[in-house]
């Protein structure tokens, strides 16, 4: 069996049959250092003692509740989300796949504006074509929901991100940009990720989120935050809305909300929007689902709490740059993000080639951009340890290449 990456398909991966706290294990018991904390979603260690330890003793339960009604466990998480959330959503609508979460906050807009245009950022980890495929094309097999707003002539519009030399966004241009776009065209709705991940690595300015958020309130466009990489502590927050104090109308969450022990996705609703949004149906999800969300909460907590104390971010940047010997690379970075930029261009898969032969997994969006995105669960050895590797490892590569 060859196992690919999901974005390229010309590595051959190990073959993982175990887990031990940050490693993936293969079956010739090689470790591989999980240094994307598998796309950001799994911020405890794998193998987390505490959670397995929870999901055996509520295993033993008999409990059973069918998923269209409510349970108490989905009620106490529901208090629990609008507690971090300091009651900013009112309202949380289960999705059945990490797609269908951004999928379905454009359904729910689209179905009370009936047309409009969406605008998305053409480098954004779900939308490289990959979302506007599912829902543009092949109407035909589309369902009713879907058939409907093609009939109503919705369209689609990005914006790309123009950077300078040192991946800074040109913020005065692209603000201009999209107000014209708001002017020009009938925008109903703009997703945004918070951190574009996927092609290059690009850090918002906070200021440049609250000035998109004042322009989608001029123009009635609807806000829609692409939370699954930056939520859960990745900036020292519950969520990163909270860390750029941007409310977004839609928050659209995977993965991360369990650390990837169970599987969950969910859209949640900005408690102004409550008329638009009051006739839906509640969530609903298995209850177990709904304890280990609960239990991520509650260990996370702790971690990000002993983070900031211990200054780990500051540990990870700092380690960083004081391993970069000249000006041909530099980094950027926010909470638990980072990413180092390269002058020179590489070859993505030798590069991850290196990284992999040396026991280190992380991500390479572009020819000249690796993404560190660490488990939240590091010490401070462990975080200088493995940032003196990734260095090293770079390094090397270049001198070979």
């Amino acid at each position: 069996m060859k196992i690919v990456s999901f974005y390229n398909n010309s590595i051959e991966y190990p073959f993982v049959t175990s887990f031990s706290e940050i490693y993936l294990i293969d079956h010739q018991n090689n470790k591989y250092a999980d240094l994307i904390s598998s796309w950001a979603v799994v911020n405890i260690w794998h193998k987390n003692l505490k959670m397995i330890s929870y999901i055996e003793e509520i295993s033993k339960e008999t409990e059973y509740v069918f998923q269209m009604f409510k349970n108490k466990s989905q009620v106490r998480l529901w208090d629990k989300l609008e507690e971090i959330t300091n009651n900013d959503f009112f309202y949380l609508y289960r999705t059945t796949s990490w797609t269908e979460s951004v999928e379905i906050a454009i359904q729910i807009w689209l179905q009370e504006k009936w047309g409009g245009g969406v605008l998305f950022l053409r480098d954004g980890y779900h939308w490289n074509s990959f979302f506007l495929s599912i829902l543009f094309s092949s109407l035909e097999k589309m369902n009713i929901f879907q058939v409907k707003i093609y009939e109503k002539k919705i369209f689609s519009l990005w914006i790309d991100l123009e950077l300078d030399s040192e991946w800074k966004l040109n913020s005065i241009k692209f603000l201009s940009d999209i107000e014209k776009l708001f002017k020009s065209w009938k925008i109903s709705l703009f997703l945004l990720e918070p951190f574009v991940s996927f092609s290059r690595g690009v850090f918002f300015w906070k200021e440049v989120l609250q000035e998109i958020r004042k322009l989608c309130d001029i123009y009635g466009v609807l806000l829609i935050f692409d939370e699954v990489v930056t939520w859960f502590g990745r900036f020292w927050t519950w969520f990163a809305y909270q860390h750029y104090s941007v409310i977004p109308d839609l928050l659209c969450c995977a993965k991360g909300i369990t650390s990837w022990y169970a599987q969950a996705w969910c859209v949640m609703v900005r408690d102004s929007l409550k008329k638009e949004f009051s006739y839906y149906s509640t969530f609903a999800w298995s209850w177990i689902s709904a304890e280990i969300w609960l239990k991520n909460i509650e260990i996370l907590k702790d971690i990000i709490s002993l983070n900031i104390k211990n200054k780990s971010s500051e540990i990870w940047l700092q380690t960083l740059k004081n391993e970069i010997t000249d000006d041909n690379f530099f980094i950027q970075w926010d909470g638990f993000l980072f990413a180092i930029h390269s002058k020179k261009k590489f070859n993505q898969l030798k590069m991850e080639e290196q990284m992999l032969s040396s026991g280190i997994i992380l991500a390479y969006p572009t020819d000249t951009t690796i993404i560190v995105c660490p488990p939240l669960c590091l010490s401070n050895e462990q975080i200088i340890f493995f940032a003196k590797n990734i260095i090293a490892n770079m390094y090397n590569f270049f001198t070979k290449n």
